[in-house]
């Protein structure tokens, strides 16, 4: 049987919610089951196993109905008709609930019951722009060192986790490019992780960074590269990045006026090297398989693509 806590009825809602609570399954069984407990808008209703389903249940009910156990209910108190009708209290059921004006939730949640957001005009929103979004560079920065996480037009948006190949690829890029600058030439080569700004609600993370000599970050800018820009980035692609490496990346690195900017696709195994002119890029090299790309603007450095898919 249920236990009911009645309210007064509100009229006017009762047709938008017929339709919710007439959809409900009919449960003739719920009277021999535990007891579950379901939340509703405007009254809470307890299924209770009766004295005639199980023996040692109706002792144990008749134990909790005392005074000062959480569940008990005095027989004294003075009874209430059930969901404002007259009449002596009834036994409410699945069939009956159609009549009545309630809404069912059988989980806590903020804000209005599915049933009335519609007519209440809730719809939950998502930041889709910078204008909505609340984030910044410096809560972009802020963020743990394995945090992968990039700053998307004030959206702090998780790439993909690289895996094992990705990695391989950019150790030996890294490899190639510190055995260059030690030959010599000079300069800094940084893998994933250290982050670039492009403006106030944009930040990236390149898998390579290279800064030739001379191009020093100050020390003041450890957590990320706020003045100046580096001479050279490299993005490993995977499918689930080309249109971000290949499109918006690209966008920005040319806003940032970065020279060069290297795309390496493992699972194409190709390599394209584009240089920055006139605002844009152009494509300086397009390579693929076992070929040796020999980048103009690094003078002696030769990469055999092959050691990059090993």
């Amino acid at each position: 049987m249920y236990a009911v806590n009645p309210i007064p009825v509100n009229k006017s809602s009762v047709a938008a919610d017929r339709a919710f609570i007439g959809s409900a399954p009919h449960h003739a069984s719920t009277a021999a089951t535990a007891s579950t407990a379901v939340t509703m808008h405007r009254v809470t209703v307890c299924t209770v196993p009766t004295a005639r389903a199980d023996p040692a249940m109706a002792a144990a009910s008749r134990r909790s109905n005392r005074p000062g156990h959480r569940g008990y209910f005095p027989s004294s108190a003075p009874e209430r008709p059930v969901l404002g009708h007259r009449g002596t209290p009834r036994r409410l059921s699945w069939d009956r609930l159609a009549d009545c004006n309630l809404s069912i939730s059988h989980s806590p949640r903020r804000g209005p019951p599915p049933a009335l957001a519609a007519a209440m005009g809730h719809t939950r929103v998502m930041p889709s722009s910078a204008a909505s979004a609340p984030y910044t560079w410096d809560d972009f920065v802020a963020l743990e060192e394995d945090d992968p996480r990039e700053l998307i037009d004030g959206e702090l948006v998780e790439v993909e986790v690289p895996g094992w190949k990705h990695e391989k690829i950019v150790a030996a890029l890294c490899f190639f490019l510190r055995t260059w600058a030690e030959a010599g030439r000079g300069g800094h080569v940084i893998a994933s992780g250290y982050k670039l700004r492009i403006s106030d609600r944009r930040g990236v993370m390149p898998d390579v960074q290279f800064y030739r000599q001379g191009n020093d970050v100050s020390v003041d800018q450890d957590s990320g590269l706020v003045r100046g820009r580096p001479d050279l980035v490299v993005e490993v692609v995977s499918p689930s990045s080309q249109r971000y490496d290949r499109v918006i990346k690209l966008r920005w690195y040319a806003q940032l006026g970065i020279p060069e900017y290297w795309l390496v696709d493992g699972a194409a195994h190709t390599l394209e090297c584009l240089v920055l002119r006139d605002g844009g890029y152009a494509f300086a090299a397009s390579l693929a398989d076992d070929e040796t790309f020999r980048p103009e603007s690094f003078d002696g450095l030769e990469i055999s693509l092959s050691k990059l898919w090993q």
